[in-house]
């Protein structure tokens, strides 16, 4: 099982696919140049025909872009989310927000929460501060990997 520490939480972001880029760049620069001929040569049809399928896959890669851009931001909700119950566990519990670690970004009822070698779930939550009450466990043949920030 992994518990994430607050430093991951928190320092979660976007990471850039090069190829996409790349590729857009690339027929960004395709674009420039069959625009630039179909300029010269009077509207010539195969570079007419050219910028048209170029236009479509940058138009393709824009719906591709914003699609990851609204999966990213809803990520990095759940983790503020997270971020936030470690805070609010680490003050009720009264310790650093770097010893408290977290199974769950998404859903925080039932999440397992450790702190140094004490075991606590979260029995119930309406995801604000004090929406939640601890419960100690012990857990058997625990065997946790603790992901702790880049």
């Amino acid at each position: 099982m992994k518990l994430y520490s607050y430093g991951y939480l928190t320092n979660q972001s976007a990471i850039n696919n090069g190829i996409q880029i790349a590729m857009t760049a690339v027929m960004v620069l395709l674009l420039c140049a069959s625009l630039f001929r179909l300029y010269k040569t009077h509207g010539e049809v195969k570079y007419r025909e050219l910028s048209l399928i170029l236009i479509v896959g940058l138009l393709i890669m824009g719906f591709i872009k914003f699609d990851e851009f609204q999966q990213e931001t809803a990520k990095e909700s759940r983790f503020a989310n997270a971020a936030q119950v470690v805070e609010s566990v680490a003050k009720k519990l009264e310790v650093d927000t770097d010893k408290v670690y977290i199974s769950s970004a998404s859903s925080l009822d039932g999440t397992l929460i450790a702190v140094d070698n004490h075991y606590y779930r979260i029995v119930a939550s309406d995801n604000s501060d004090d929406g939640y009450v601890l419960e100690s466990i012990t857990l058997k043949n625990p065997d946790i990997e603790l992901v702790e920030a880049q």
